[in-house]
């Protein structure tokens, strides 16, 4: 392509949408047999998004449902309905993408929310994960889940690795910032607020539920912030039998009654249930 435009390489195309649907189609077409590698290309976009699709419509409908139940149970028998709303409603979200300024909006999100956003909130999960609820007790639950322990190695990846490579990727992403662009359109201080805003949004949702959980505990500043930090006393499967046999503490009748059990089948096809809600305990 750089030889037929008679251009140097790096100015083919530029990063982003053009690159997928104009630079890769153009190279598909001068292949043996373009209109099957075009085919091919383009189908394999379409599974891929699709698979992005499902992977986040599932997190959203079960976190919604959850939260839903704890008000009205039975509520998962309505689940098509919620999940009708749900996609009705990002469907409108996502109509000023397809619009003539769509690309810009699009380039907004792509450049802030996807970028900086997974990176912090990763970062943020290790930390907690390996050193407020501790990786003992994570390995503890995934065991069992799984009916194995993982080996030490993911432990490690949890403490120390992953959180040390995203904070490098971090500190170098900072160090080689640059507004977002489309094409020599550069945008201006006040888009870059928007995109910055957009990916505080994720963050501030923690922050606010951490100081909610605070107001709403008892005792002092410093117990209630001792005690956030904790796990709840109902949290691990919802059956005395199954806690047990998974080195959990045994709940009270008043304990069982307040747990949601989940079923679940085990990887070598044996049952259990897990506790999905805490009525008094809570934990951030």
């Amino acid at each position: 392509m750089a030889w037929d435009s008679q251009v140097p390489i790096e100015d083919v195309v530029a990063s982003g949408p053009g690159l997928a649907f104009i630079a890769y189609p153009e190279a598909v077409a001068k292949l043996p047999v373009p209109q099957v590698w075009a085919f091919l290309f383009f189908f394999m976009l379409l599974m891929v998004g699709l698979d992005s699709q499902f992977v986040t419509m599932e997190v959203i409908i079960t976190a919604t449902i959850d939260e839903l139940e704890t008000f009205r149970p039975g509520i998962r028998k309505y689940k098509r309905y919620i999940i009708l709303i749900t996609c009705f409603i990002l469907m409108i979200c996502g109509l000023p993408l397809v619009t003539q300024g769509g690309i810009y909006v699009m380039t907004l999100l792509d450049w802030y929310s996807a970028g900086f956003t997974p990176m912090i909130l990763a970062f943020i999960e290790c930390v907690v994960i390996s050193y407020a609820y501790g990786t003992k007790r994570f390995m503890q639950d995934i065991h069992s889940m799984i009916g194995y322990t993982p080996v030490s190695y993911w432990r490690y990846c949890w403490m120390v690795i992953t959180p040390a490579i995203l904070a490098v990727i971090y500190i170098f992403s900072f160090v080689d910032y640059s507004p977002a662009i489309v094409g020599d359109y550069v945008f201006p201080p006040w888009a870059e607020a928007i995109g910055w805003l957009l990916t505080l949004t994720s963050i501030v949702i923690l922050i606010l539920y951490g100081v909610v959980l605070l107001y709403m505990s008892e005792g002092t500043f410093i117990e209630r912030l001792k005690q956030s930090v904790k796990p709840a006393k109902t949290w691990g499967p919802a059956l005395n039998e199954d806690r047990i046999q998974a080195g959990y503490t045994k709940l009270s009748k008043d304990e069982e009654e307040g747990v949601k059990p989940v079923e679940w089948n085990g990887r070598s096809g044996e049952k259990g249930s897990y506790a999905m809600l805490a009525t008094k305990d809570a934990t951030v």
